[in-house]
């Protein structure tokens, strides 16, 4: 899934999809409502972000953030349905 940025679809990229059968999903420009990683930010800023203590710890920012995608390593039905990929 991808949006219209047009780099998405030079000749090398989509010769190589075609080869592999790979198909894009082309959602809308402008519609980050549309993409499912955006949901996952959207969930990051939601659970991580607000009032953080990292103005002047970069390291531990980065640190938190990483903590937090660890727990997404594993398949999880929770953040499909949150970003909408399943309604089970």
């Amino acid at each position: 899934m991808l949006d219209n940025w047009r780099v998405h679809f030079h000749p090398t990229i989509s010769l190589a999809l075609q080869k592999n059968r790979i198909v894009l999903v082309r959602l809308p420009t402008y519609a980050p409502w549309t993409n499912p990683i955006e949901q996952v930010w959207r969930k990051l800023q939601h659970d991580l972000l607000p009032l953080h203590r990292f103005e002047d710890d970069w390291l531990g920012l980065q640190a938190a953030v990483q903590l937090w995608l660890n727990q997404w390593l594993k398949p999880s039905p929770a953040l499909l349905r949150f970003v909408g990929l399943t309604t089970h």
